[in-house]
């Protein structure tokens, strides 16, 4: 049961149930899950012990929150390990992942008004997760999935940089179109270019002050 509600309990704060700097309170979890507290307080740690909570003491557990030199660190994690995910999902990547992700793709590129931040969290995410998990490597996609969902969180602050919707966009389609030619290293630089820009995006920010706010603004 644990293990269930790690992934329910990670899931509910990637999909933004639950925001940065919020605080968690066991009995609403409770309540959300069906079960009593010890197994959500032993998941609960499991996912502090994953850097996806903060324990305070005599205050209670948050979702984390970042400072800027944390999400650029995060960041450029997340451009190795994709850059090594997309040179592998080169290699084998099936025609119809590909179709799976120029679907996504088009649905979004083709929107005659910018999306809000909730539907652009969202797209990225599976974009990102389709990549992720073409690569056929269950040791990559344990690691980016569970090991540095961390990660995912930083696009509560990146998806505010201004044009970073358009960049992504634009980024993306870069990165599948070098699928289609099933180069590894062109998909790798494809996919290390695109985290490149996201952080040269969220530094541009008002120097990231702007990005910093609470969750709960976003």
């Amino acid at each position: 049961m644990r293990t269930e509600l790690v992934q329910l309990i990670r899931e509910a704060i990637l999909n933004r149930e639950y925001l940065p700097g919020q605080k968690l309170v066991e009995e609403e979890i409770c309540l959300k899950f069906g079960v009593s507290r010890t197994p959500i307080r032993e998941a609960l740690l499991v996912l502090e012990q994953e850097g996806l909570i903060d324990n305070q003491p005599h205050v209670g557990m948050f979702v984390i929150s970042f400072r800027r030199e944390e999400i650029i660190d995060l960041l450029r994690v997340e451009a190795a390990m994709e850059g090594l995910a997309a040179a592998e999902a080169a290699k084998r990547i099936t025609p119809e992942e590909i179709i799976e992700l120029e679907s996504l793709q088009q649905e979004m590129s083709s929107r005659q008004q910018p999306v809000g931040q909730e539907e652009f969290f969202d797209y990225d995410r599976k974009i990102h997760a389709m990549l992720v998990r073409s690569s056929g490597s269950p040791t990559l996609i344990n690691i980016l999935e569970k090991q540095l969902s961390l990660v995912y969180l930083c696009r509560f602050y990146t998806i505010r940089a201004p044009d970073r919707y358009s960049h992504s966009v634009k980024e993306h389609q870069a990165i599948i179109d070098s699928f289609k030619s099933h180069d590894s290293l062109r998909s790798e630089k494809a996919a290390q270019d695109h985290l490149e820009s996201v952080i040269k995006d969220f530094m541009r920010m008002a120097n990231g002050k702007d990005a910093m706010a609470d969750g709960k603004g976003n």
